[in-house]
């Protein structure tokens, strides 16, 4: 039973590694309330870069620069 068990295990890591290395980039949107000059609105801003830029291939946020200046 022991390496039915591990079989199984193996068979599941086989399938979701192959499923994680396949998936498409997810992309959001990013709005913001408040005035662009605002010191919140700069560290979100920052925020969106740093994630862009390190989460590339996997996640991107693209601002809606109606709401964001």
């Amino acid at each position: 039973m022991g390496i039915f068990l591990r079989a199984i295990k193996a068979m599941i890591l086989v399938v979701v590694s192959t499923v994680y290395c396949q998936a498409e980039e997810i992309s959001l949107r990013a709005v913001s309330a408040f005035s662009p000059n605002l010191e919140f609105t700069k560290q979100f801003q920052a925020l969106i870069d740093r994630v862009n830029r390190d989460g590339k291939g996997v996640v991107s946020i693209h601002p809606d620069m109606a709401c964001i200046g």
